[in-house]
């Protein structure tokens, strides 16, 4: 993302960082959380300005991103060129120009809770986000590649199984 005067590189844990700025704000009582706080899943167009080799995909391809919004305003987290990890806010007309938002889910903080109850991890919950995640590891019950990840644990979403990173118990693929 280039309108902040640097490309910001994508974290590859934008899910994650969404429902952590969410739990950070309710931690901290922000009166946000109850009323204009929103997680947004949706598909996006890679950015035109994306550096070569920033990410897997290319400029205009279909991808599953999220965020959070709050009133007016789209939180994001990245990684700049020198590795600081930082979060930003942008206008909210800006950033959907720039990523150009092509489908949303929107999630209050009550429906956000419900889908990771029910699901056991951050997103995405919907099979057609999911599908447009990057499929870097496969299965070892099913072999399946449609695989949440987290920084906990990935979830495979063809069977249930789940593992731990740390642990190596899901494959690693190419594709």
């Amino acid at each position: 993302m280039s309108f902040l005067h640097e490309y910001v590189y994508p974290t590859h844990h934008c899910f994650d960082d969404a429902v952590e700025f969410c739990e950070r704000r309710a931690r901290a009582k922000h009166p946000s959380v109850d009323t204009t706080l929103r997680v947004v899943h949706g598909i996006v167009l890679v950015p035109a300005d994306q550096p070569a080799g920033a990410s897997d995909t290319q400029p205009g391809d279909r991808a599953v991103h999220a965020w959070v919004e709050d009133g007016d305003l789209c939180w994001d987290a990245g990684i700049l060129a020198d590795g600081r990890r930082i979060e930003f806010a942008v206008d909210k007309a800006e950033y959907y120009a720039h990523y150009r938002v092509q489908e949303t889910t929107v999630y209050t903080m009550r429906e956000l809770l419900a889908e990771n109850r029910a699901s056991g991890h951050y997103g995405p919950w919907r099979p057609e986000y999911a599908a447009l995640c990057r499929k870097r590891f496969r299965c070892p019950r099913c072999g399946s590649t449609e695989i949440a990840e987290t920084v906990e644990r990935h979830t495979c979403l063809q069977c249930g199984a789940f593992g731990w990173p740390s642990v190596g118990n899901f494959v690693v693929t190419n594709g």
